[in-house]
């Protein structure tokens, strides 16, 4: 299905696609001007010009909005974009620290196992989708806009900056409370601070739910085999040369080497 964009629109997936190619990030889409509706859309049409050039869905990020965005979107805002298959990875994965703009986040990530669509896909609908839950890393990155976190907009129209995620070993739904999380990260072994115990920042559940309503209007489904991460948990900015450990309690852990 393709996006239906208007002449403005259109020009921002030009600009978008030219600064994700390596060129620069005309004032368009840094001057911080896009509303959250124009930047999904232009998302989308972005999605189109990726997928026309051979890249494929592997999943997708998905979660609420930072709490400055809220403030301008309304407390239940949630952003998303994109995950490309080639970008999936199992721990143990190595990656250069030179990697342009890199930084990492400890999330929550599962696994689905059957198609979810909407409009009209409900939390039991998703709960039933979910075959397990995992560990992960996302990684951040890559050519991107200058973001601004009062809006966030730029980075949602270029698709959210996701280039990667490391998942650590499955772990059944049966198995999981999802009631409060523990999270954790270690570099070389050494804990970067205490460990985070928080609610799990949105039903898992909930949020499969909303990804595959917010999906619908753009002709695109959940489908079997892709894997969602859920929201940053813990972010580290300053990322070298180390050896890596995201853990949750009751999910294990995930491990990633920068070299």
């Amino acid at each position: 299905m393709s996006v239906n964009l208007n002449p403005t629109e259109q020009n921002l997936v030009e600009v978008a696609w030219k600064g994700l190619q390596g060129g620069s990030f005309e004032p368009e889409l840094t001057q911080g001007a896009l509303d959250y509706e124009t930047a999904v859309r232009v998302q989308f049409g972005v999605l189109e010009r990726q997928l026309a050039a051979g890249r494929e869905i592997g999943g997708w990020k998905f979660g609420f909005a930072p709490p400055p965005l809220r403030q301008t979107l309304g407390e239940n805002a949630r952003v998303g974009g994109p995950l490309f298959a080639e970008g999936l990875h199992s721990s143990g994965f190595q990656l250069a620290a030179d990697t342009p703009g890199l930084l990492l986040e400890v999330e929550v990530g599962l696994l689905v196992g059957r198609d979810l669509s909407g409009p009209g896909a409900t939390p039991e609908q998703a709960r039933e989708a979910v075959e397990s839950f995992a560990t992960c890393f996302e990684l951040v990155g890559g050519s991107l806009p200058p973001v601004n976190l009062d809006r966030l907009t730029d980075l949602i129209a270029v698709g959210m900056g996701n280039f990667g995620v490391v998942a650590g070993p499955p772990v059944p739904p049966a198995e999981v409370s999802l009631d409060a999380l523990s999270s954790e990260l270690l570099i070389d072994g050494e804990a970067t601070s205490d460990p985070k115990q928080e609610a799990t920042v949105g039903s898992p559940f909930v949020l499969l739910a909303d990804l595959a309503n917010y999906l619908a209007p753009f002709g695109h489904v959940v489908r079997a085999g892709q894997r969602l991460i859920t929201g940053a948990r813990m972010v580290q900015l300053d990322c070298p040369a180390a050896h890596y450990e995201a853990r949750i309690a009751g999910l294990g852990s995930a491990e990633l080497t920068l070299v």
